[in-house]
């Protein structure tokens, strides 16, 4: 991922995080997507769900721009256990419902949504979801 590409990711997350109905549009149309996602929130959280991965996407970006610390390393690490098959069990298939989700979301809620954002966000969540697919 270029920076640039990086650049544009952040500029849109920050444009999509600051409508506080983005994150629940995704939450409903990810869990939506499929019954056994659904399923996987019944006892969820959904303020401490979204705090989580508001902080999940700044490490995330940490990461792909190589400027992560230790305690975001270990982040990413805790959250790689707690989906993989011997906690919540979220199998690799459904980080394919994870990424259409939130790319239906941007697409809903960046105002400046184009072809060249879509390509930033698929980037950098490809980053997370190859990284948690990897952990499983």
């Amino acid at each position: 991922m270029t920076e640039k590409e990086a650049e544009i990711f952040n500029d849109s997350f920050e444009r999509c995080k600051s409508n506080p109905e983005f994150l629940d549009y995704f939450y409903k149309i990810f869990m939506d997507s499929d019954e056994e996602i659904k399923q996987k929130f019944v006892h969820t959280d959904f303020k401490k769900q979204k705090a989580s991965v508001v902080h999940s996407i700044y490490v995330l970006m940490s990461l792909v721009g190589n400027t992560a610390n230790q305690s975001e390393l270990e982040d990413m690490d805790r959250v790689a256990k707690l989906h993989d098959r011997k906690h919540l069990d979220v199998g690799p298939h459904l980080y394919d419902r994870f990424l259409e989700s939130i790319l239906a979301a941007v697409k809903k809620y960046d105002s400046r949504y184009s072809g060249e954002i879509e390509n930033a966000w698929q980037k950098m969540m490809l980053h997370g979801i190859e990284f948690m697919k990897s952990r499983y």
